[in-house]
């Protein structure tokens, strides 16, 4: 099975928390401040995204 991580949108990672994060709350709560700046990574198994990374830059760091 390979596993392959690359760029995403911020929205194909709204499914993904709010499956795991936030499963009673609609996809609109799940954008966290900051989204459109962010970089975001998708981990997919085969062709299923199953994980994914959110990387929001701040002044000279990242969290």
């Amino acid at each position: 099975m390979p596993i392959t991580v690359r760029p995403i949108t911020a929205d194909s990672c709204l499914p993904l928390r709010q499956k795991e994060l936030w499963p009673d709350r609609p996809l609109d709560f799940l954008r966290m401040e900051g989204d459109e700046q962010a970089q975001h990574y998708g981990l997919y198994l085969e062709d299923t995204l199953v994980s994914c990374l959110s990387v929001f830059p701040l002044t000279n760091t990242a969290r």
